[in-house]
């Protein structure tokens, strides 16, 4: 891994891969040499129905697996591992839980 920064446990934390692909999830363990996490999810590219440029998650790292399963990851393979932007962090919550994270100010 180039960059090191140690994270919380229960953390989001979006890692990218030597692959190019990134994947956000749940920080559960890390040890010198892998990093685990909790239902992973592929961040991606898309082109919503305006032809505007939009990010989507989906469970696609492991078409076959169950992507609820910790998923330990090498990290020999990880380029980087920082915490997730809010707005990923939001989503992420949102698609793992089905709960929907207020924004911030007054809730009426």
């Amino acid at each position: 891994m180039l960059i090191t920064v140690q994270h919380e446990n229960g953390s989001i934390v979006a890692i990218k891969l030597q692959s190019g692909q990134e994947i956000v999830g749940k920080l559960m363990e890390q040890t010198p040499m892998a990093v685990t996490v909790n239902k992973p999810l592929v961040v991606e590219l898309t082109m919503d129905q305006s032809n505007k440029v939009a990010i989507a998650m989906t469970p696609g790292f492991l078409l076959g697996a169950d992507w609820e399963q910790n998923m330990t990851i090498n990290r020999a393979h990880i380029t980087v591992m920082l915490a997730a932007a809010k707005a990923i962090k939001d989503n992420y919550i949102q698609t793992t839980t089905g709960i929907a994270v207020p924004r911030s100010g007054i809730i009426q």
